[in-house]
């Protein structure tokens, strides 16, 4: 490995968003993803577009050996950005409660959700659109205790999925069939299958936890390998830091 590419074919960066100036990060955005921020009527939620934006660019620049502000990105049908330039750099970004997360894979599609075990989700009226027959019966014998954080684990997890397809809700959540979590409290870091009708035998989904209380869930197709899940600041210093991608406003605060 050296400090201008990476050696892994799976990467997760995680960090805050409020550790940036969204103001100082805005010069890496393209004119159609500035004027897509200044649409965003709450200001949390324009901010953590423009960070995360910015620094997909940041951390895409080092697979690609172009400058963040010269990608380019195309648009599925469903709104769903790929790279224009690169058919084999994939990417997926999610964002909850100030903490970001973004993946990129050398290996096939991949999808990622972050979400808060504190939210408190409505499961009574939830878990008939998300969970299906067999996962339903799962959840009844949980106790009580621990219900809201393996509903989030089934919640993240199809949220990976149909992020990596790149489908939004055309395929109802509760069509795909996602592993039980390790435990009752929705620990769960191995490598397992995703079951659908339309999905080959490659598809795999891990889940990580965040140290705050933050669940990550990552579909992927084909790989079964490590992940190697850094903060942004790694990030940093182990492929910008000695570059001229370096700026000072990819330092965290």
């Amino acid at each position: 490995m050296n400090n201008s590419r990476t050696s892994e074919r799976v990467i997760l960066i995680h960090g805050l968003v409020s550790h940036f100036s969204p103001i100082s990060l805005i010069e890496f955005l393209s004119e159609e993803e500035v004027l897509k921020a200044n649409r965003f009527l709450i200001e949390k939620d324009r901010n953590a577009f423009i960070v995360c934006r910015a620094l997909l660019r940041t951390y895409l620049s080092v697979f690609l050996k172009i400058k963040p502000p010269l990608i380019e990105f195309k648009y599925s049908i469903n709104g769903k950005p790929f790279l224009r330039s690169s058919i084999n750099t994939h990417f997926n970004v999610s964002h909850s409660e100030g903490v970001f997360v973004i993946g990129i894979s050398l290996d096939g599609p991949i999808g990622v959700d972050v979400e808060s075990t504190f939210r408190k989700m409505n499961v009574d009226i939830l878990k008939n659109v998300l969970l299906n027959a067999r996962e339903l019966q799962y959840l009844q014998q949980v106790n009580q205790k621990s219900l809201n954080e393996v509903f989030i684990h089934f919640w993240t997890a199809k949220e990976a999925v149909l992020k990596a397809l790149g489908c939004g809700l055309s395929i109802p959540p509760n069509q795909i069939d996602v592993p039980f979590p390790v435990s009752e409290e929705g620990n769960d870091s191995e490598s397992s299958n995703i079951q659908y009708k339309e999905l080959n035998k490659n598809w795999k989904i891990r889940h990580f936890n965040l140290e705050g209380g933050f669940k990550i869930a990552v579909a992927i197709e084909g790989q079964n390998g490590p992940m190697d899940i850094i903060s942004h600041n790694e990030f940093v210093n182990r492929y910008l830091i000695n570059t001229s991608r370096i700026n000072a406003s990819l330092v965290c605060n």
